[in-house]
């Protein structure tokens, strides 16, 4: 029956797991901006995708493998930034303006996607993208509310591919 714990154990367990998560990775953030963040905005459906997507990484069940490891076959080994970061996503396609234009931009770190491994960022104008190449920016860049909530949508509104012709330059009426 549905109501009987013990039949759920392992699944509410792993929302235990997931809400703990999810409520430091959200004092942490909260303490990086240095005031309150809103439940209700596209921010933190990320925190609690992101919070989903560390589980299935890190947290190692009955036999010695986490989720991941379960799906592919091998343990993740990228990098892993903390939502809200400062991160500067790499344009992929032909160099727009000649070798010499710049092909790094300004985001913000939301996660990574489960099934690709492509970086989740939003960018100042608030556009969700997805980059394959990140690099962090240099020690000491803040994490603002001001850049949080302008994320536009949350997981379930999609991204695009961050590319020389779907990212111009970032305004804010976009």
């Amino acid at each position: 029956a549905w109501s009987d714990s013990k039949g759920n154990g392992g699944a509410d367990k792993a929302v235990q797991r997931i809400e703990e998560l999810l409520r430091t990775l959200m004092v942490d953030l909260e303490e990086r901006c240095g005031e309150p963040l809103s439940v209700t905005e596209p921010l933190f459906q990320w925190l609690m995708d992101h919070a989903c997507d560390l589980v299935n990484k890190y947290y190692v069940r009955k036999g010695s493998h986490t989720a991941l490891e379960a799906i592919k076959g091998e343990p993740h080994t990228g990098e892993v930034y903390q939502v809200g970061a400062a991160v500067r996503p790499r344009r992929s396609g032909s160099a727009r303006g000649g070798v010499a234009h710049e092909r790094w931009n300004d985001g913000v770190y939301l996660g990574t996607q489960f099934s690709s491994g492509e970086d989740i960022l939003a960018m100042p104008n608030g556009k969700v993208v997805r980059a394959r190449a990140i690099q962090p920016t240099r020690e000491g860049v803040p994490t603002t509310n001001a850049a949080l909530n302008v994320i536009a949508t949350g997981p379930a509104g999609g991204s695009e591919v961050i590319t020389q012709n779907t990212v111009g330059p970032m305004k804010r009426s976009e």
